[in-house]
């Protein structure tokens, strides 16, 4: 059974000009915050650096936020 130990969860608050992600891990400790460009051009830096402050053995999981 999986009990999500192995999962970094990145909720990100989309904004017109730019988002905001924050890295929690299972036990809610705070991994990681970032602000960076809404252009699709600056995502890959974004994993970039996303990687660099996270365990590798640590699963990402995405959550955005709904602004419909």
């Amino acid at each position: 059974m999986d009990d999500g130990a192995n999962y970094a969860f990145i909720g990100v608050d989309v904004h017109k000009e730019q988002h905001t992600a924050v890295v929690i891990d299972w036990w809610t400790r705070v991994l990681g915050e970032f602000t960076f460009e809404s252009k699709i051009s600056v995502y890959p830096e974004f994993i970039k650096e996303l990687k660099k402050k996270i365990p590798e053995n640590l699963n990402l999981i995405f959550g955005l936020e709904d602004v419909g």
